[in-house]
């Protein structure tokens, strides 16, 4: 018997939040890529994903990763020590 505590809209949420925000950190291999080139203008926002791409493409993917496992197994360990019922 599974241990579920997650219902299936959140399950839902957490699988499609959890592949965007991977996406999201693939896509700044990109970013890096044109901001060099001058394809995005020169701001605070900008220069910070800039300066520090490394460390939010590792925070991005390990995020993305979390959110798309507890929400396929539908069981989150954060939950249940958090939360206890």
């Amino acid at each position: 018997m599974r241990d579920r505590n997650i219902n299936t809209i959140e399950s839902i949420i957490r699988v499609a939040l959890g592949v965007f925000i991977f996406f999201v950190g693939y896509e700044i291999t990109d970013f890096v890529g044109k901001y060099e080139s001058g394809g995005f203008p020169h701001s605070n926002f900008y220069g910070f994903v800039f300066k520090f791409h490394n460390p939010l493409q590792v925070l991005l993917f390990f995020v993305g990763f979390v959110l798309f496992l507890t929400g396929i197994t539908g069981f989150c360990p954060f939950k249940k020590l958090f939360l206890k019922r």
